[in-house]
């Protein structure tokens, strides 16, 4: 049970910050919305903030101007393509529409590839290719809404051979 609960942290950052927002959570959590010098607006969970009088005192309250160190984790999905890539095991992303807005999270994630690059949710296949470069195999392509439906076996050929050339 303690194996699945836990928690890496990937990074741990120090920083002033003013206490905006404070929202109970389950018995001694709070969940704490935070306005930083370094890193902007954020939330992070404060884990037995509301029952440790000494750890916090009466500092956490709204408009309160602290010093926190925060821990950044690593999401589970990167935890698990790194065990992954441990045993050397290749990991490819299935998403459905455009996700063009998160490729950079998708290559940190380090995936080995993605599948489909849906032109149809107006992705760009050559915008994917050129973010990714080589390092990232790029799956589908075919359009299964607006290409193989209603095109006849030349104008197939012909899009096969434009995603190809990609």
């Amino acid at each position: 049970m303690a194996a699945a609960r836990a928690r890496i942290a990937t990074k741990t950052h120090v920083t002033r910050a003013l206490l905006v927002r404070r929202v109970d959570y389950g018995e001694s959590d709070l969940v704490l919305t935070f306005f930083t010098e370094r890193l902007g607006k954020l939330s992070a969970l404060g884990r037995g903030a509301r029952k440790s009088q000494r750890r916090f005192g009466g500092a956490i309250e709204p408009m309160h101007t602290l010093v926190v160190s925060l821990d950044e984790r690593a999401p589970a999905m990167k935890i698990i393509l790194d065990r992954a890539r441990d045993f050397h095991v290749p990991v490819l992303l299935h998403s459905d529409g455009d996700v063009t807005q998160i490729l950079d999270g998708i290559l940190k994630l380090g995936v080995s590839g993605l599948h489909p690059v849906q032109e149809s949710a107006g992705m760009s296949p050559k915008h994917v290719r050129e973010f990714f470069g080589k390092s990232v195999c790029l799956m589908g392509g075919l359009d299964t809404i607006t290409a193989l439906p209603v095109m006849n076996v030349a104008q197939i050929r012909g899009e096969v051979e434009r995603v190809f050339a990609l």
